[in-house]
């Protein structure tokens, strides 16, 4: 799952994660809002798949990354996988990094933007996790 308020944004990292062969489904979350939704299962349909990974972008109105990672948190006994995050972020301060992996769902936090070398860096932290 792809969580960025710019369109710009998400397509590149949309065709990035696509000609990697990183995920099979792609969905696109214009705000953290839609996010929520959509990882909860409120936003069910045929094509429905719980993500697994999602790649979230920071600085977003309504409902932004810290909201969004608060959320899962509270929600995280009531679905049945909790996603891995990575944090893309414009901001690579040593503080938001640590505030980050507060979360044992938070992955990575990583600035932008998203490369074919942070993909592999984060393929290999997946299958060598710990």
């Amino acid at each position: 799952m792809l969580v960025d308020d710019n369109e710009a944004t998400n397509f590149l990292n949309r065709t990035l994660l696509e000609q990697s062969s990183f995920a099979r489904h792609i969905y696109v979350a214009g705000d953290g809002f839609d996010a929520m939704d959509h990882i909860s299962g409120q936003r069910k349909d045929k094509n429905y798949q719980q993500p697994q990974l999602i790649f979230m972008g920071g600085n977003m109105p309504l409902l932004d990354e810290w909201g969004l990672l608060a959320e899962i948190e509270r929600i995280k006994w009531e679905i049945s996988f909790v996603p891995m995050v990575v944090m893309l972020t414009s901001c690579p301060c040593p503080e938001r990094r640590k505030e980050a992996q507060q979360y044992e769902f938070v992955l990575d936090y990583l600035e932008k933007p998203l490369t074919e070398a942070m993909i592999l860096q984060i393929r290999k932290k997946i299958f060598f996790r710990p």
